[in-house]
């Protein structure tokens, strides 16, 4: 153990036995798990683990790497990062057939807009004519009313032809060009969409101290549109005459961090119109009135195309949030990253006494029962309680292969019996494939209980310089001691 309270190799410890001859866990640092290797992605799991003998056992929260999400939908739409070339685009090398009539179907390259314009063969320099008629054409319907400065340079003639009583043209402009003028467009207004929400958000505070908390994207709170669209909000809020500072690392996700007048968070979701994936984020705002508890503000939906960010790669089912009278939270930056060997911790949350039972998610159908666990094995809260459930010393983000993301998910109930099927967990164990399955998608909780939850992404390891990313020995430990975990009854 370092003076800095990180847990170092090897991760298993001398365990004491209880008054039962079970293995207890003594109070040193735990570990979460994920990892976002190049161009993979997967999830993870958090647990208690046994012992590997009787007078061992390993106290981690252990990864566990699936190759497969639940529900993955891939986004493959480039970042309108690309800066666009400033030459005419190369005409396609796809030949349109010689002797072109103006009366044949001609079908345009792959990969191409195009349009074609006639004019009769008497006007002066027909061809001319009937090229610049195409491109005319073709920006209109491109450009649908908005400066065209930054396409025109693209659009180039592909053929010229004549018939008995007109001269014809086709002009074609490569399909990414259009995608990329697209997507400085969609950030364009975008900034501004983001301008009016800020106001919104904080309309009638003066000079308002305001934190931004997590951009859930795509299911999970992080990652890099997250990111992007975090620091884009920054920007809008000043401009909205607000100081913007960082959410404290003891924030226990109910009311307001400390010094702030407001909290600023963020949804989004997909959807397609036209053939385009729009993002479409929902920020929100508890927001100080001088009265306790802090009201909810929502602002305009904000919507952008998806080729104008970068991508989110894993994108799952959206969990329900915490509530103001139940959260858990796990304690990250920018807007719901870790990053590999970060110390970090998960805070349960209640304004009321409550059986409580969190599960953690993983993979396309694991999951993983982490409270109750030997420091309170009843399970049950008392309300006004914030609880560290990663200790004194909190976590240590270890990952393994093919792991991104994970989700925390709380059952609660006022009576153990409204546990449902759940009660009956009562220590670390497996869930069952197929109840894991519907905890993924928010289904199969038992009618009345109150559910909350919180996640993270990985963070690249280029955004995480100094930390100490743990080494391939830690990782394959803590996965091979998933699976001496108990199944759940």
């Amino acid at each position: 153990m370092t003076d800095a309270g990180r847990h170092e190799a090897p991760l298993v410890v001398s365990a004491h036995a209880g008054t039962d001859g079970v293995p207890r866990m003594p109070r040193v640092p735990r570990v979460l798990c994920c990892l976002r290797p190049p161009g993979n992605q997967g999830s993870f799991a958090a647990v208690h683990l046994p012992a590997r003998a009787a007078h061992v056992a390993a106290v981690t929260f252990l990864a566990v790497g699936c190759a497969t999400a639940p529900s993955p939908s891939p986004e493959s739409s480039p970042a309108a990062t690309t800066t666009p070339a400033t030459t005419p685009t190369t005409t396609p090398t796809t030949s349109a057939p010689a002797g072109w009539d103006c009366g044949d179907v001609l079908v345009p390259p792959a990969g191409y807009e195009q349009e074609t314009a006639f004019v009769a063969p008497t006007a002066v320099d027909a061809r001319q004519q009937a090229v610049d008629g195409a491109r005319a054409r073709l920006l209109s319907r491109l450009c649908d009313g908005r400066p065209c400065e930054g396409l025109s340079p693209h659009v180039t003639p592909w053929r010229t032809g004549q018939g008995a009583d007109q001269v014809c043209a086709m002009v074609v402009i490569d399909a990414t060009e259009v995608r990329r003028w697209r997507a400085r467009q969609s950030l364009n207004d975008l900034d501004a969409q983001l301008t009016t929400a800020a106001r919104a958000l904080v309309d009638g505070l003066a000079s308002p101290t305001v934190a931004i908390d997590k951009i859930e994207d795509g299911g999970v709170p992080g990652g890099e549109r997250a990111r992007w669209l975090e620091a884009r909000m920054v920007t809008a809020l000043g401009q909205a005459g607000a100081r913007v500072v960082d959410v404290p690392a003891d924030f226990s996700g109910v009311g307001l961090p400390t010094g702030t007048q407001a909290l600023v968070s963020a949804r989004t979701t997909m959807r397609r119109e036209q053939g385009e994936l729009i993002i479409e984020a929902i920020w929100e705002a508890r927001v100080s009135t001088g009265r306790a508890p802090p009201v909810r503000r929502a602002a305009p939906p904000v919507t952008f195309l998806a080729v104008a960010a970068p991508p989110n790669p894993m994108v799952v089912d959206a969990l329900p949030p915490s509530r103001t009278d139940l959260a858990i939270r796990v304690a990250s930056h920018h807007a719901g990253g870790l990053c590999a060997g970060e110390q970090t911790q998960v805070r349960l949350t209640t304004t009321q006494n409550l059986h409580v039972r969190v599960f953690d998610l993983y993979g396309a159908d694991g999951a993983v029962l982490i409270f109750p666990n030997d420091e309170r094995p009843a399970g049950r809260v008392v309300g006004g309680q914030t609880i560290d459930l990663g200790g004194p010393e909190g976590f240590a983000v270890v990952p393994v292969p093919d792991s991104s993301v994970e989700r925390f998910l709380v059952v609660a109930a006022p009576t153990e019996a409204g546990l449902g099927a759940f009660a009956a967990y009562r220590r670390a164990c497996r869930v069952d494939p197929a109840i894991a399955r519907a905890l993924h998608r928010g289904q199969g909780l038992p009618g009345g209980a109150l559910v909350a939850s919180d996640g993270f992404r990985l963070l690249p390891e280029t955004d995480c310089p100094g930390v100490k990313a743990p080494s391939p020995a830690e990782r394959q430990a803590l996965a091979r001691g998933l699976a001496e975990l108990p199944p759940c009854p």
